[in-house]
């Protein structure tokens, strides 16, 4: 279960940076999309914590998975503060961390497939 979770926060993210761009460039009214599936990429990753949990096979994956949920933490964080004006520093953070969040979100699916693919031959 945990390899399809990783995979499905790393669509989710890209998704992600899909709306913020159409909302930044064509529809001003995507940014509540994108906020509402920002929140909503909480499930997958809290799952991907429990699945990564002391005593299972993929406890291994633990420390990486806490810091995915670290990054999302400070993602959500750095977006409820870019909504006060003047603060184009905290925006640019977003931004990055979001870049960020993206490789964690993908290193994370490809080292859980790794085990998946070598138990499956």
């Amino acid at each position: 279960m945990a390899p399809l979770l990783a995979i499905v926060v790393v669509v989710m993210l890209m998704a992600q940076f899909t709306v913020a761009g159409l909302a930044l460039f064509q529809a001003q009214g995507l940014w509540m999309v994108h906020a509402t599936l920002g929140g909503m990429i909480a499930l997958p990753v809290l799952a991907l914590l429990v699945e990564t949990r002391r005593g299972t096979p993929m406890a291994e994956f633990g420390w990486l998975t806490r810091g995915l949920l670290l990054q999302y933490l400070l993602q959500v964080g750095l977006g409820a503060a870019s909504d006060s004006p003047g603060l184009a520093a905290v925006r640019v953070a977003h931004v990055a961390n979001a870049s960020a969040l993206l490789c964690t979100a993908t290193v994370l699916a490809v080292r859980l497939w790794g085990p998946v693919r070598v138990r499956g031959k």
